[in-house]
């Protein structure tokens, strides 16, 4: 029987147990509730009858628990009878031999009533099977469940939206897997005990999406249960685009891999997780456990080769288009050539789908260096269904991290080498000095705190005197992906390390002791700080994703939090970019645009306490240049334009200046495309005169305040559009450094595209340049090589200047090397079934 026909069994005798209280209440009352005891007795037999008839029909004739009833009937006659003697009847001793018959039976449809299950489960791509294939399989093995597998289907998306191309992928499930078609199946008819899906965004994916009746809210109408299985696994973290959806509102259950993972979700009750591991990991497991034999048109190309697994992902893909094209044609260039290895190159299912909704442009690019890998033939190109049976008979991967590939290489124990898309050639000689220079200066205040340089690998650099020749002082983390921290500030005895990424922030003591000042955890991924103020004692923490302002007083380590700011002064765009409005510190106060510029915020840098006033602007502005920390006066730079604006932020006064001189355009050098915003970064003041420098600009601009005269300014500086060194990734033009400690009109100029910094007259334009120092050999000796990468990626090496690619196919790595038993130690972190077996508790626990 199955269960939702089993409740009506529970309802019945849940009945019986009521009438037999109601018969009991009536003979309490001397006599006076004798008609409506027999009434109840008459009401209890005829359902007794009807249930009879109930399970029969579902049970067949005979069944035991009918015999039962038939004995329950027999009783209720025999005090019926008993009632309406003489003699009369105890209303105790009716209860208790009518709850007696009741016990029996409820004990023989427990015991003799075997109940069945419907578990359907609800894929839509047969490459993601593997998300539910051991929940199924788990099911399937109890006799007692009946268990299904209806593929559904789903249509592509076209720009704005409409449904474009359905498929339907029945016909490519393995063999072993029977298929009930999803349009001869009658969900209302059939009642499903658990239904499982695994695409969650029902209508609110931009790229593809399952038929509408197969939506989550439609789907709770007609089953007891829905629960949701991930379609990926994660090394660790989870995007944010995951967080939270819709659909959680409708399942009851969503299976999450560890305990870990729950922490990354938004607005979802704790109760609705089921923190078992990942039916992906439980697939990869047993695959590699048993490896299967490869594919025919596959051996030549193996036998006697290590095999590496080229994964090419929906979010490098669309991180940076252009990017990553490049990045596919310098791997396929790179393995072409070698006769000692083998590359397997498995696109994301939904690659070029995605490519040709949300970025078209490219699919032609796409197109060609597909097709020459596939017509060139010396590489495999894999659209086999199951990821892994190929992750099974691979011996390394090579990829992006923000995809649930690696999480599958990394629970069976295979080495990985997360790409950087942007680095297509091998690094020159010099190349590691661009890091190095590159992060220095750009945290370089031009005031008295440039000791310590926190180095792009998480390792603490120190100038013992202060004259930026810098020797390494000690290691901050374990990761290799930098960005976990800022800026190192020395105060007293110690020395304060601020955080960007991390959470905390680090003291460290003369003999380089280390501890932690944790704060809240807010951010699940991203930077969570940028930028600081120092104001004698007090350190305070600009916001990005952290949401409220952080300050520390280093005299007690006590820390003040001023909420709400990130939302006051961050603006999200659409496409993704977040934009930080104007602020600036003045005497004793913090000032804060907001990003539609029409608020001034106001924090007393004493108490905290705020003050908000309007402005009347329209606009966003993006930074806060000014000509000494005593004025009242603020140039604002526009996020888009040419026009500047001069703001009293005191009296509310301001006076536009346009900086458009013949000539003037700009480049997004995050999107490489031409683009009229972030034109200027920085200001340098020399009497009469303000230089503006360009960022994404391609001038340098002149303003005399006095006439207002703008004119171009010829700087001895080159500026340029294109990178010089891939490994370092250019974001401008470079800036004006003030040089508060030496004099108000003293200047440096950091040229980011040479990675050099210079002292500059303003007057003469005569530049020399500041050297800075540090240790090649000391440097790469601190490579990191197979470790931790951040607290989303675990275990593996990343692609940089100390380990390229052909460093990794030469088996040439630096730093840590490959260690099995310690990636599978920090796998089993994220992986709460490591023996392969969540499948099993799920359906345990749902059963």
């Amino acid at each position: 029987m199955r269960k939702y026909r089993f409740k009506q069994v529970e309802n019945y005798i849940a009945l019986f147990r009521k009438l037999n209280e109601g018969v009991f209440a009536a003979l309490s009352k001397d006599g006076a509730g004798m008609d409506k005891a027999l009434e109840y007795l008459e009401i209890c037999q005829q359902k007794a009858i009807d249930l009879g008839e109930y399970i029969e029909a579902e049970e067949g004739e005979g069944h035991v628990t009918v015999k039962h009833l038939e004995e329950f009937c027999e009783v209720i006659f025999q005090i019926h009878q008993e009632l309406q003697s003489e003699r009369g009847l105890a209303a105790e001793s009716a209860r208790g031999r009518l709850d007696h018959s009741i016990n029996e039976i409820e004990k023989s449809a427990k015991n003799d009533i075997v109940v069945k299950r419907l578990f359907v489960f609800l894929p839509y791509k047969a490459s993601m099977w593997d998300s539910m294939e051991s929940i199924f399989k788990a099911a399937r093995s109890d006799e007692n469940c009946r268990a299904l597998v209806i593929p559904i289907p789903y249509f592509d998306k076209d720009s704005q939206g409409d449904f474009v191309k359905k498929h339907y992928e029945a016909d490519l499930f393995p063999e072993d897997i029977p298929i009930t078609k999803y349009d001869e199946f009658d969900f209302g008819l059939e009642h499903p005990d658990v239904i499982f899906f695994h695409n969650p965004y029902d209508q609110y994916n931009y790229v593809t999406s399952v038929h509408p009746f197969f939506y989550s809210d439609k789907l709770k109408e007609y089953g007891d249960c829905l629960v949701y299985v991930p379609y990926f696994a994660t090394a660790g973290g989870m995007g944010e685009g995951q967080a939270y959806l819709p659909s959680y509102d409708n399942a009851d259950y969503l299976v999450v891999q560890s305990k870990k993972i729950i922490d990354y979700y938004k607005n979802v009750p704790r109760e609705k997780f089921l923190p078992l591991g990942s039916p992906k990991f439980d697939a990869v497991i047993k695959k590699c456990e048993n490896p299967p034999e490869a594919p025919a048109e596959w051996k030549d190309k193996m036998v006697g080769k290590r095999v590496f697994f080229y994964n090419t992902s929906l979010s490098g893909m669309l991180d940076n288009p252009k990017n990553f094209m490049e990045k596919m044609s310098y791997v396929f260039n790179t393995f072409r050539e070698r006769k000692d290895v083998c590359l397997i190159w498995r696109p994301h299912p939904l690659f070029e789908s995605t490519l040709e909704s949300m970025e078209p442009g490219f699919l032609p690019i796409y197109h060609d260096i597909r097709d020459r890998y596939i017509r060139e033939g010396w590489g495999i190109y894999d659209t086999t269904p199951n990821i892994e049976n190929t992750i099974a008979i691979s011996d390394v991967y090579i990829g992006d991290s923000g995809t649930s590939v690696t999480s599958l290489f990394g629970v069976v124990g295979k080495p990985m080498f997360i790409l950087n898309n942007s680095l297509n050639e091998l690094p020159e000689e010099d190349d590691w000095k661009a890091s190095f220079y590159q992060g220095h200066m750009a945290t370089f205040d031009g005031e008295r705190h440039n000791k310590y340089f926190v180095s792009p690998y998480n390792e603490l650099y120190v100038s013992p005197n202060d004259d930026m020749h810098f020797e390494f002082f000690c290691k901050l983390l374990d990761y290799s992906s930098g960005g976990y921290y800022q800026r190192a500030i020395e105060y007293k005895d110690n020395i304060y390390v601020l955080p960007y990424v991390a959470q905390d922030i680090l003291i460290i003591d003369k003999k380089k002791n280390i501890r932690k000042i944790e704060l809240e955890k807010r951010v699940a991924r991203g930077v969570a700080f940028s930028g600081f103020y120092l104001e004698k004692n007090y350190i305070y923490l600009c916001p990005d994703r952290y949401g409220s302002m952080i300050r520390l007083n280093m005299d007690n380590n006590e820390i003040a939090v001023l909420s709400n700011v990130a939302d006051f002064n961050i603006l999200q765009t659409m496409e993704g970019e977040r934009i930080i409005s104007a602020r600036w510190s003045n005497r004793d106060s913090i000032y804060i645009l907001s990003v539609d510029g029409s608020l001034l915020l106001k924090i007393d840098k004493q108490t905290m306490a705020t003050e908000v006033t309007d402005t009347g602007f329209t606009g966003l502005y993006t930074a806060g240049g000014m000509e000494s920390v005593d004025t009242d006066e603020v140039w604002l730079f526009p996020y888009e334009g040419t026009v500047f604006r001069l703001f009293n932020f005191k009296n509310g006064g301001f006076k536009d200046y346009d900086l458009a001189v013949p000539g003037i355009n700009g480049y997004d050098r995050t999107k490489k495309c031409q683009a009229n915003k972030r034109l200027f970064a920085s200001m340098a003041f020399n009497g009469d005169e303000i230089i503006f420098a360009p960022y994404w600009g391609n001038v340098f601009v002149c303003l005399n305040r006095v006439t207002g005269e703008v004119k171009p300014w010829d700087s001895p500086f080159t500026v340029t559009f294109e990178d010089k060194d891939r490994y370092v990734p250019n974001y401008g033009a470079g800036y004006f450094i003030r040089r508060w400690d030496v004099d108000k009109s003293c200047y440096s100029y950091f040229d980011a595209i040479n990675r050099k910094q210079y002292h500059i007259d303003l007057n003469t334009k005569e530049i020399s340049l500041e050297d800075q120092y540090f240790d090649k050999e000391e440097i790469y000796s601190h490579a990191k090589g197979f470790t931790n990468s951040s607290h989303l990626q675990r275990y593996c090496c990343n692609e940089d200047l100390f380990n390229t690619l052909v460093d990794l196919i030469d088996n040439n790595i630096h730093g840590n090397q490959f260690d099995k038993e310690e990636q599978l130690r920090q796998y089993a972190m994220v992986n709460a079934s490591p023996a392969g077996d969540c499948g099993e508790k799920v359906y345990e626990y749902l059963r």
